[in-house]
């Protein structure tokens, strides 16, 4: 009788501790001892997406079809990064075509408002926005995986250049090699040209 009373305790123990782990909420991990530079292995980064899965850089650089991987920061607070995420639509054909996978980074935002956020994106498109992306359906017309970083893990190694000011926009492309092939935070005319070049 003792016995069965230990081992339903335990039992019980342990689905409380399986259900609090599940419970705990979803966030990003990123490398924090690595410097992001060009030339250099880029920091390890991983992160749930909006569709609810795991996202890591090693395992969309494992994919034979992806060649180059364009994570692009952004918030909905950053006015300067509406017309790079529209671009970036536009071109999502062409740019899936040459083995360019961009991946939206969201710093910041809560779920829902980062959905509101695309969808006026895709409303005040010049046309609409096309691609065939994995995980875009859950992304209200824009054709890209997109990560939540709610707690801003992303911040000191991606997106604090001079230590003390998240820069938003920023994007930082990766080769299939793992290393960092440029780092820029402007999106001129030339953003899509200048990420399907790697430079």
């Amino acid at each position: 009788m003792r016995k069965a009373s230990i081992m339903l305790a335990l039992a019980l123990a342990s689905l409380l501790l399986c259900q609090t782990a599940f419970s705990i909420e979803k966030t990003v991990a990123v490398n924090k001892s690595v410097k992001l530079e060009v030339g250099k292995d880029a920091p390890w980064f991983s992160g749930w997406t909006t569709d609810d899965k795991v996202f890591t850089v090693r395992k969309a650089l494992d994919d034979p079809k992806v060649k180059r991987l364009a994570l692009v920061f952004f918030a909905k607070y950053c006015v300067a990064c509406r017309p790079g995420i529209k671009k970036l639509a536009a071109a999502a054909d062409k740019m899936q075509a040459q083995g360019i996978q961009v991946v939206l980074v969201n710093f910041q935002d809560k779920p829902d408002e980062i959905q509101q956020y695309l969808k006026s994106l895709s409303a005040n498109a010049d046309g609409p926005a096309q691609g065939g992306a994995p995980n875009s359906q859950q992304n209200v017309g824009i054709p890209f995986t997109v990560v939540l970083d709610r707690y801003g893990q992303s911040n000191r190694v991606f997106l604090e250049p001079t230590g003390d000011k998240v820069v938003l926009p920023r994007t930082v492309l990766i080769g299939k090699d793992g290393k960092v092939q440029a780092i820029f935070g402007e999106e001129g005319d030339d953003y899509v040209d200048r990420i399907m070049q790697g430079n």
